[in-house]
Order: structure tokens, then sequence, then C-alpha cells
């Protein structure tokens, strides 16, 4: 238990603090809004699997991995809204843009919450891992690794339009994200419908987060994406 705690605790917290942080910085503006969702979604995701993790009964436990995919799936929108306006907006979206990115997250938010998601679980001694997945999973699955590479190819094309202190805070998010991306389709898919999960496998996606984390820190005070002082004094504040 000590463990799974260790392991989910402190990527909540952290995502909590930076998102509201940077939030407070700036209310009316429209990128730190998004990466304050973003944080606060994902620290959502992870709670939901915490509970599924933490949990002794079968069915809460089921609960609690289909919340996870219901509330996880809108992370996808939200890395390639984050890819467009991050650091700056260098190209206007089309409307067939957002219809590819919002149409598949409602019906996968839709599936992940009935029995073609995630049928069933197993719970072990630290964590639990859904079993019987099916095509839904696997095309779900597909989503968000199409999703974080789109992110990605974004990013990169942006670097050609920016100066050198925009093209690093790229850098640093794109590093970020590829880490996450190669975590959680491990622990996410792989491990699951090969059914080779152990207790920690699930703990390993969430903590992934720690890295992105980390460099979106290192962004806002080495190169100044915010003003770290003010948002801080803002924070406190509003504490």
């Amino acid at each position: 238990m000590f463990s799974t705690i260790i392991a989910y605790i402190p990527s909540v917290i952290g995502l909590l603090v930076i998102g509201l942080v940077t939030f407070l910085k700036n209310t009316r503006n429209r990128l730190n809004i998004l990466f304050f969702v973003y944080a606060f979604i994902i620290a959502l995701w992870l709670l939901f699997l915490f509970a599924g993790d933490l949990t002794l009964s079968t069915s809460v436990s089921l609960w609690a991995l289909r919340g996870a995919a219901f509330i996880g799936t809108p992370i996808i929108a939200l890395t390639l809204y984050l890819s467009i306006v991050f650091p700056v907006v260098v190209h206007k979206s089309h409307w067939y843009f957002h219809f590819l990115t919002l149409f598949p997250a409602v019906v996968f938010m839709v599936l992940a919450l009935t029995p073609y998601m995630i049928p069933s679980v197993e719970l072990q001694a630290a964590s639990a891992q859904p079993t019987g997945l099916g095509l839904i999973y696997t095309l779900q699955t597909a989503y968000v690794f199409v999703g974080f590479v789109a992110a990605l190819i974004i990013l990169f094309y942006k670097r050609r339009f920016v100066d050198a202190r925009q093209r690093a805070q790229i850098g640093l998010f794109m590093f970020g994200l590829f880490v996450v991306l190669a975590a959680n389709l491990m622990t996410g898919y792989v491990l699951a419908v090969l059914n080779l999960g152990n207790n920690y496998s699930n703990a390993i996606g969430g903590l992934s987060f720690v890295a992105l984390i980390a460099v979106v820190s290192y962004a806002i005070i080495k190169h100044r994406l915010f003003d770290i002082r003010l948002g801080i004094a803002r924070t406190l504040g509003f504490l």
C-alpha cells in the first residue's frame, strides 16, 4: 500500500501545484487556463487509478478503472490543443482538426463506462489489472498513440517558426510527452493485453508524468515560460 501511495500521490500533488501556479499567474490567458485543466484532468485520472489499485473490492476496482478510462480519454484531445498553443500559436487549426480530435474522444468516453472497454479486473497485491481486453481497448490505445504522435509532430513542425527560447521550450515539452507515451503504452496496453502486468505496472504510467512535470517546471524556471515568482505569490495568497 505504501509503495502505491508513493507512486501516485507525489505526481498528483505536483500536477496540481504546477497547474495552480500557472493559472493564478494569468487567469485570463488561454494557455494558462488550458495548462491548468490539463494538469487537473491528469491528476484526476491518476486518482482513479490510485483508487482502483488501493481498494479490496473487485467491483469498486472495476469501476475505478473504467472511470480512469473515461477521465483519461480527454487527455489526448487536450494534449493536441496544448501542442497548438504552446508556447505560441503559429497557424490556426481547421475545423476538421477539431472534429478528428473531439469525435473519437466522445465515442471512447462513452464506451469507457461499458464492459466493451474493460470487461473485468484482477486484483493483485498492490494493483488492479484489467483482463479480457478486446478490440475497443485496442482502438482506444491506438487513439492515444496517434494523438501523442500527432502532438509531437505539431510541436516539431512549430520549431521552424519560433525563436531559440521557444524552441527550447518546445524541445522540453516534446521530451516529456515522449516519456509519457512510451511508459503508458507499455504499462497500459502491452502488459495488460499480454496479462503480464505486475503489482507496480499501473503506477509506472503515473510516475511517467513526473518526467513531464519536471521538464515543464524546468521550462517555467529556466526559460521563463511564465513568471514563476508572481505565480507562486498569487498561489500563496489564494491559499
